[in-house]
């Protein structure tokens, strides 16, 4: 009995290990066993073997000892096409609202209804975006149209960027928003008031952010309002800080982040100048002056370090709040920081706004480049992208009157959309996401102006990257909030996989363009009473990337006590995109009687928590013959 569809290769020969296991395509860790030589493949022409992308189909054949198949080329999936690289952009208006007022903050952007009928909020959700303008209000537009969601009257003025997350538990996310007059928790799908709490304790409050953190890991999450921590479940005050409060400006305009920087399993609380647990007490605090923070790693040790952008300087802390290294910045404000790599070297870049544009340094302090644009009140607002998905973010800067996509290594200006003839530029930090689910994402920002509001922006032809369906709060870390729009109680560490801060996804990790696939040939089942079987396989790979990486393949076969190991290898070589390489003959001994199926593996096989290679389509890494041998 064989399997067929792709020149005779050297067996490459596996010893059997039988593992019982009664879950169908899923194998306990099998004993040591030889797993002879690596195939390594040669890349060939294009063949004349007709094409077959059907993966798996059975075919009868003739002699054992002929059974191997020419590489030839497959179809490629639309949806792995990586994006171009540096196209021509051109950002034009989706949507804007000017008749809001001044808007002195970044929107937010979130699921807040269950938009597909499933009965609860997931990614396959509307994205809605939120905005709180200066003098009071919050309204949630639909991310697709612009229609409006719900809209809030009120008399809070001053507000700080709104966050987005389930407060509660309870599955539903909620809007939350502060100033200096108070705070307060909507209900995302209706905007009905959740609760109302205090106000930030500083002297103004515009320019800030709200953020949203379960800090103690206990399934409750707080909100925080500069050195302020609320309940989020009620917004009661829970504690409040002793020394700064997460900006450069004294008094004004407070922005606090959450992050486990000392790895200790909870989240503390950071200003500039001091690090909070969740009751208020200084876990570690500095002499020095107060500033916007951001957290990233610097260094060959396990924690995070602590960027802070104060006033006239720049400063790397360690997580005890030493100063590793301060920069003069020659006066004047600084905004929030945001963290990516920039150049591509494989170490995180620091772009910090100021008063007249952004500057990039490197992590030991080297500034890198400055650009300089017209001149605003206070500071610009950034974020890093990485738009056109080529591994090297943009650092999108929004100042006093334009906002513009700048090179990360060099600064140079990529695309520009000019957006009020007079603002007021006080920290509007750019945030992307693909609001509309058309697969490239877009980017919203605060204006203000008169009358002033927010707008949206996209590329002309769609050519940007894609990205998430939120970006839900200004200190956002990617890791600290779900699809779903729960809060982590103990988030992933953000440097750990991503190293940034204020910063969209890795395009190649969550969105990958490379994909395997893998179809069992043929099956020679003439030694069978032997415990021997022949296979042939091919390994492809019908994406958008080449694969040069090794690639893990197992040999399963079903008995009647569950699946079975038979034997694994490694595939080594390149794997171009579009191409399935030429056939594997593997000879598989030790196989047990009888054997209703057996399949082969890659990469972890259809499990995507087990593959190694990031795939665009984690589900056909398995093959199998699908019918019964060695009876």
């Amino acid at each position: 009995m064989r399997s067929s569809i792709l020149v005779l290769l050297p067996i490459v020969g596996l010893t059997a290990c039988k593992v019982d296991n009664v879950l169908s395509g899923k194998g306990q860790d099998p004993e040591p066993f030889d797993t002879g030589s690596t195939y390594d493949p040669v890349d060939t022409s294009d063949s004349d073997v007709p094409v077959d992308d059907s993966g798996g189909t059975v075919v009868t054949t003739g002699d054992c000892e002929s059974n191997s198949y020419a590489g030839h080329t497959i179809t490629q999936i639309d949806e792995c096409d990586a994006p171009s690289a540096h196209p021509a952009w051109e950002l034009v208006e989706k949507f804007s609202d000017m008749t809001i007022g001044m808007t002195l903050s970044s929107p937010a952007f979130g699921k807040l209804a269950d938009t597909n009928g499933n009965g609860h909020i997931d990614d396959g959700d509307q994205t809605y975006v939120v905005v709180a303008p200066y003098q009071g209000g919050v309204t949630a537009y639909n991310g697709t149209d612009g229609s409006i969601l719900w809209h809030t009257t009120g008399t809070d003025i001053e507000q700080n960027a709104p966050a987005i997350g389930d407060l509660d538990g309870d599955g539903w996310p909620e809007v939350v928003v502060g100033g200096l007059y108070g705070s307060k928790a909507y209900r995302g799908d209706d905007g009905a008031v959740f609760w109302s709490g205090p106000g930030t304790d500083n002297t103004k409050a515009y320019c800030g952010a709200v953020s949203i953190a379960d800090l103690d890991g206990d399934g409750d999450p707080e909100v925080l309002l500069g050195r302020q921590i609320l309940s989020g479940q009620t917004g009661a005050e829970l504690a409040e800080g002793a020394y700064g409060q997460g900006s450069s400006v004294n008094g004004e305009a407070p922005d606090s982040v959450a992050a486990d920087i000392d790895l200790d399993g909870e989240q503390e609380v950071l200003v500039g100048n001091a690090a909070y647990d969740i009751d208020g007490n200084a876990v570690a605090h500095a002499s020095g002056s107060d500033g916007y923070p951001a957290v990233g790693n610097f260094d060959s040790d396990p924690e995070a370090e602590i960027v802070v952008a104060a006033s006239g300087s720049i400063m790397l802390l360690d997580t005890d709040y030493t100063t590793i290294w301060s920069v003069s910045t020659g006066g004047g404000y600084q905004g929030p920081p945001a963290i990516a790599d920039f150049d591509g070297d494989g170490d995180p870049e620091i772009a910090v706004p100021n008063n007249t544009g952004v500057s990039v340094y490197e992590g030991d302090g080297t500034r890198v480049w400055t650009y300089t644009n017209t001149a605003g009140s206070m500071f610009d607002g950034v974020s890093a992208y990485d738009l056109d998905g080529d591994g090297d973010w943009e650092v999108l800067d929004n100042g006093a009157s334009s906002l513009r996509i700048l090179d990360g290594a060099t600064g140079a200006v990529l695309a520009s959309y000019a957006h009020a003839t007079s603002q007021y530029s006080c920290g509007q930090e750019p945030v992307v996401a693909d609001i509309d689910d058309d697969g490239a994402v877009e980017i919203g920002y605060g204006v203000y102006s008169t009358p002033g509001g927010f707008g949206i922006l996209e590329d002309a032809d769609d050519a940007f990257a894609p990205g998430l369906g939120y970006w839900n709060q200004d200190p956002f870390s990617i890791t600290n909030i779900n699809d779903d729009m729960t809060v982590p109680t103990y988030p992933d560490i953000n440097w750990e996989s991503y190293n940034s801060f204020r910063a969209g996804p890795p395009i190649d990790l969550l969105f990958p363009s490379k994909n395997l696939t893998v179809q069992l040939d043929d099956v020679c089942t003439d030694e069978c009473a032997a415990g021997k079987i022949t296979i042939w396989w091919s390994l492809g790979n019908d994406g958008g990337e080449d694969i040069p990486d090794d690639i893990d393949v197992a040999f399963w076969g079903v008995t009647s006590s569950g699946d079975v190991l038979l034997g694994s290898t490694t595939y080594a070589g390149n794997k171009p995109a579009g191409w399935l390489n030429d056939s594997v003959e593997t000879e598989l001994t030790g196989v047990p009687t009888p054997l209703y199926d057996v399949y082969v593996t890659i990469d972890g096989g259809n499990n995507s928590e087990a593959s190694l290679i990031g795939e665009c389509d984690e589900t056909d890494n398995e093959a199998r013959l699908g019918s019964a041998l060695c009876e």
